[in-house]
């Protein structure tokens, strides 16, 4: 039976994670973060400790301001080491998309070899189906941009595709020097689902992934900052700049 959900008003609820999304708006909207009013503006904050995430001007990739995000070891927001900013929007079921961002991976950043989230969308209960928080299960991200030893790479959890060949055919990056992530992402429970990738205007992927991009026809959020293993080591730094969200590649390129 198809479901046609209808337009309701975007509304923020409260959990143990703090914060959080609960219902689709059930209509696109167009979205650009530069940071430019010197505020964190819309976004959520997910930090340890206060000033783990700062609005900045010293580094940026255009304009007078971008975000810094620090991480440090053994510093958690919710039993994961994260310093992350969440925009609670979810796009409508079966809608394309496209999200774009700046990045840049501070000077002397360290690096052990383990896994690190620089962007993801993560999954939420379904309230139309008496989902909660408290009994949603905790998935890994069904999508996310990840980076290991020096490159930039696609994660698809519902793909099947291993996270060792996605890396293999990632992107590059250097310490020091910003590069511009464009994801495309078609949201589907089903097959019908896809995501494609690019940094600098390079596939991140030879072809485009189709998959299951969502648990529920409630949507996905998007998360920026730094999510990382348990295991990974030292302070580290990561800047974000010109975030957006359209609906094609020209609206969301940085």
């Amino acid at each position: 039976m198809k479901i046609n959900f209808p337009l309701l008003l975007f509304l923020i609820g409260v959990s143990s994670c703090g914060l959080v999304p609960i219902y689709n708006p059930g209509v696109f909207q167009p979205f650009v973060s530069g940071f430019e009013d010197g505020t964190t503006g819309v976004w959520n904050l997910e930090q340890g400790l206060p000033g783990l995430i700062e609005v900045q001007s010293n580094l940026v990739r255009t304009g007078n301001y971008a975000v810094k995000f620090t991480i440090l070891p053994n510093v958690t927001w919710h039993t994961g080491n994260r310093t992350e900013m969440a925009y609670f929007n979810m796009d409508p079921y079966v809608e394309e998309v496209y999200y774009g961002w700046s990045c840049m991976l501070a000077p002397g950043y360290t690096d052990n070899g383990k896994w690190q989230i620089i962007g993801q969308w993560h999954d939420q209960p379904d309230p139309f189906s008496n989902d909660s928080w408290s009994s949603f299960p905790r998935n890994s991200p069904p999508i996310s941009i990840n980076y290991i030893s020096n490159k930039v790479y696609l994660n698809i959890l519902y793909s099947g595709i291993q996270s060792r060949i996605m890396w293999e055919n990632g992107a590059t990056v250097s310490y020091g020097v910003w590069f511009d992530v464009v994801v495309h992402v078609k949201w589907s429970m089903y097959g019908d689902g896809f995501v494609e990738g690019w940094v600098n205007g390079t596939n991140l992927y030879p072809e485009r992934i189709y998959s299951k991009t969502v648990v529920n026809r409630v949507g996905n959020y998007l998360k920026i900052g730094l999510y990382r293993d348990e295991d990974a080591i030292g302070t580290n730094i990561v800047y974000y700049d010109e975030v957006k969200i359209g609906k094609t590649y020209a609206e969301a390129a940085p």
